[in-house]
């Protein structure tokens, strides 16, 4: 099994460096033999297709050069010029002198037309209604003064129209019904005996049919065999002397690739014979393909030679393919069977056998390979031996290492059983610790709930006092009392807006001073700022206080403003109040109040002075919050006062 393995491997070895490479290098040679055989008779004809389609061009420009000798007869001009149709006898003299003309060049009709595209004479017939030729391009350029020679495809309708009635009784055969005839055309201008106008133009016409000349010219100059197609109609062929090569027609594709795509097809047929073939298009003179000629070329001693050089490579390759065999079997032998030999040895150790001995002598690699390996499995029967002892010593050493581990095992369950009641006793406590912690939550909770209704109630009583001051307020008829009862009003009005925004706010024990102080400049302006137009600037943002402080602040931010509306500005007037509150980095609080009014008299001294409004202020900042008091008198009134911070740095910043 292992053998056919191996052998087959060598094969497979042998297959894919060795016989491939030569097959695919010889499949390739034959490959670009055959491509350079296509190539090399490609170029052969290609210069034949250029030499025979300039011999066609060449009987074209003829046409035109004989078309303008005929322009050159003297009777044409005076023909044209007649005022007057000339009478039956001249006709027929005319006609018989065109058809003498025609038959001394082998042409199938010469027309006479004038300035009007209208047939003066022919060469074939005499009709009394003289037709008109349709607007043609040549013969524009014909009236220009250009004579040219080209090829044209007319139907048999239009060739009656312009050789007469005779012409259905002697070409009819040539040109069915439903085809069209190829015509070699030449045309010329017709002048006057002045040479100074053009009375018309000579048309001559010739079926390529009837050409025998064209197509021989072009068979003899290449040496090849030649044939002009009408369609799909072979109308003209050519073959050269001695030729006994059996032509091939078109294809279809063919046909299809000329006419329609104008292109030059090239197709090799060197099983049949060995040729090649070209399909070239016949244009008219509006440069469509309206003919079609076929060039075949014999290339039997190209086609040979290659033949001969194939022959070579393929007896080459079976030459190279019998050496690799010769050196797989040598390899077989020397190299195969020896190490199916060592195969079988190891399948012998495997089994234990350490005793095996291989019969192999020789003197290259494999054979000292082969005694080494016998020496090798003698040392290792006797580490064998070695190896069974030391293995029963292991065993003994093992099982003393499991009564070991036994007993650690037990010792790590007894362990285990211990955490376990630690880990309960543990759960139990947490449990504990986790309902003590919601019951506090839960006394928090009702705390907060308790003080937020405490604020409410306190706002709720300050406003039932304010209503009660505002109604008494209203009915005195003293202003001193209505004075002091408002002032009064606007104070309690100002403790509870800081126990409203308590109220409202997630935190019971510090007041956000921008959003209060906003609101208490509001309120104030409804109620003093009637017939004032006072614009407040506040700049306290994150700006937060504690309860303790924001009471006395607020108070004192009641009266100065409350001051700065009733005294600094009046009915009328226009102005600015600027509140300013920053914290510094050690907690110091500054307060700087300004406004633009007529200011404080210099004559007052806010510590003696006996209004309640100054002396609130006094005391609220020096005595309470424990602060420093200044006035300004410049530029209206300035008021400012610091004190020391009760809130955690953390908190003044960022409102919770």
């Amino acid at each position: 099994m292992k053998s056919d393995g191996l052998t087959a491997q060598i094969q497979w070895a042998f297959f894919w460096y060795s016989f491939l490479p030569l097959a695919v290098v010889t499949l390739v040679s034959l490959t670009l033999f055959t491509v350079s055989l296509k190539t090399e008779a490609i170029n052969k004809i290609s210069a034949d297709v250029k030499t025979a389609l300039l011999i066609y061009r060449g009987f074209e420009e003829e046409m035109g050069e004989l078309a303008q000798s005929y322009a050159r007869q003297p009777f044409l001009p005076f023909v044209l010029a007649s005022a007057s149709p000339p009478d039956l006898s001249r006709q027929m003299n005319i006609a018989d002198e065109l058809a003498s003309l025609a038959r001394v060049n082998q042409l199938s009709s010469v027309m006479i037309i004038d300035r009007n595209r209208r047939v003066v004479a022919r060469s074939k017939a005499i009709q009394q209604e003289k037709p008109f030729l349709p607007d043609r391009t040549y013969i524009e350029e014909a009236f220009s003064g250009i004579n040219r020679g080209f090829t044209e495809l007319l139907t048999r309708k239009e060739l009656i129209s312009e050789m007469a009635t005779e012409y259905e009784t002697y070409e009819e055969k040539l040109v069915p019904p439903d085809r069209r005839a190829l015509c070699m055309t030449g045309i010329a201008p017709i002048y006057d005996s002045e040479k100074a106008q053009i009375l018309g133009a000579v048309i001559l016409r010739k079926f390529i049919r009837n050409n025998l000349e064209l197509i021989e010219n072009i068979s003899e100059t290449i040496d090849d065999h030649a044939e002009i197609f009408n369609g799909e109609q072979l109308i003209l062929k050519g073959e050269p002397k001695g030729s006994i090569m059996k032509p091939v027609s078109p294809l279809k594709s063919h046909y299809y690739s000329v006419y329609f795509q104008k292109q030059t097809l090239f197709s090799t047929h060197f099983s049949q014979g060995g040729f090649v073939s070209s399909y070239s298009p016949i244009y008219d003179v509006n440069g469509n393909a309206v003919a079609m000629l076929m060039i075949q070329a014999n290339v039997l001693t190209l086609v040979q030679t290659h033949v001969a050089i194939a022959t070579c490579l393929s007896l080459l390759f079976i030459l190279l393919l019998f050496l690799p065999y010769l050196l797989m079997r040598f390899l077989n032998r020397m190299v195969v069977t020896p190490i199916l030999l060592l195969n079988t040895s190891l399948e012998q150790i495997g089994n234990g056998k350490y005793s095996f001995f291989i019969d192999f002598e020789s003197e290259n690699e494999i054979g000292k390979l082969i005694r080494s390996f016998n020496q090798m499995t003698q040392r290792l029967e006797s580490a064998h031996i070695s190896l069974n002892r030391e293995i029963e010593e292991r065993k003994r050493t093992e099982d003393q290492i499991q009564q070991s581990r036994d007993e650690l095992e037990r010792r790590v369950i007894a362990r285990t059983a211990d955490l376990s009641e630690a880990n309960s006793l543990l759960k139990t406590e947490i449990d504990e610790r986790l309902k003590t912690e919601h019951q506090l939550k839960s006394a928090l909770s009702e705390k907060e709930t308790l003080l937020k209704e405490v604020h409410h109630r306190v706002k709720n009583n300050l406003q039932i006092i304010s209503s009660l001051l505002e109604m008494t307020r209203s009915r005195s008829a003293d202003l001193g009392i209505s004075d002091t009862l408002a002032g009064a009003c606007a104070r309690i009005h100002t403790m509870s807006l800081i126990h409203n925004q308590l109220y409202l706010s997630s935190r019971y024990d510090c007041v956000t001073m921008q959003n209060y102080i906003e609101i208490l400049a509001t309120h104030l302006s409804r109620v003093y700022g009637k017939n004032k137009q006072i614009v407040t600037h506040i700049h306290a943002k994150q700006v937060i206080l504690p309860l303790i402080q924001a009471m006395p602040c607020a108070l004192v931010f009641n009266e100065l403003i409350s001051n700065s509306y009733k005294h600094a500005f009046m009915p009328g007037q226009t102005g600015n109040i600027t509140i300013s509150i920053t914290v510094s980095q050690d907690q110091i609080v500054t307060v700087y109040y300004q406004d633009d009014g007529i200011g404080i008299p210099e004559d007052i001294n806010i510590q003696k002075v006996k209004s309640l409004g100054m002396k609130l202020i006094y005391n609220l900042t020096v005595k309470q919050l424990k602060g420093n008091l200044q006035i300004s008198r410049t530029f209206g009134t300035v008021i400012s006062f610091d004190f020391k911070s009760e809130l955690k740095q953390n908190n003044l910043s960022t409102e919770k």
